[in-house]
């Protein structure tokens, strides 16, 4: 996962806008169901896919007009569990079906043979539970690593077997509700994800053990950090966080 920007100069979000003043617009509207509004959803997929640098918003391989989907951070079924509470987060929901900063362009899911992860794993989990871990949210980004196994962690490194307990998550704090998004909600630590991670960290392992000039691994670092005109390098952020531990 890494930091995502909202551009709400981009010609989805302006889309958006301009249905949202329609009545009774839907996600029906954008998702290619309603027949005269079939170029919205792909409109709004390529602002997403732009912003993002053809990224998944979730595991970080790239992804295209032709294999990603939009992704709504607070899903069109969550309920509040606190009845009180139900009637307003149904209202917010109704609202967020077209509104661009609810949306994230993801891949299909279907990278790691055995389990489905990103938003095809968090399909159980959106009626129940909101997303804690929010991409758009730099603060929480900044907390995202990498070990040398290619798991993905956030601040400091539990084991999954105690991550894995961590459901209910009306009792637990953010840190943990964070972690038990990222390892379980999504399933970031499926096999392939996990093994990919650490193939990037093993070459850069080799790399920056023959460099002895930390102007050398900047050079690499700044490759990273770029945006292409075809978007960013795939799993950039595990490279990234390698890199600038050798720089400090």
């Amino acid at each position: 996962m890494k930091f995502i920007e909202k551009r709400r100069n981009s010609l989805g979000y302006r889309r958006l806008l301009e249905l949202q003043k329609i009545p009774d617009s839907t996600y029906d509207h954008v998702s290619n169901n309603v027949s005269e509004n079939d170029f919205i959803r792909d409109e709004v997929l390529c602002s997403l896919l732009e912003e993002q640098g053809y990224l998944c918003a979730y595991c970080m391989q790239k992804i295209s007009l032709s294999n990603a989907t939009i992704e709504h951070i607070i899903g069109q079924k969550y309920v509040e569990p606190d009845e009180k509470e139900k009637d307003k987060i149904n209202k917010l929901g109704e609202k967020n079906q077209i509104n661009y900063d609810n949306f994230l362009a993801v891949c299909e899911g279907k990278s790691c043979k055995d389990s489905l992860h990103c938003d095809k794993s968090r399909a159980n989990y959106q009626k129940e539970r909101r997303l804690f871990a929010n991409p758009l949210k730099n603060k929480i980004m900044q907390n995202i690593k990498f070990n040398s196994k290619g798991l993905i962690y956030y601040k400091n490194f539990i084991e999954i077997a105690t991550i894995e307990t961590l459901n209910n998550h009306t009792n637990l704090d953010e840190d943990s509700n964070i972690r038990y998004d990222i390892h379980k909600v999504l399933n970031l630590n499926c096999q392939n994800l996990k093994v990919r991670r650490e193939a990037i960290i093993n070459a850069l392992k080799r790399l920056t053990n023959n460099w002895t000039k930390k102007g050398r691994i900047e050079t690499e670092l700044s490759k990273y950090q770029r945006k292409q005109s075809d978007g960013y390098i795939e799993f950039c952020q595990v490279a990234i966080y390698f890199l600038n531990k050798h720089t400090h």
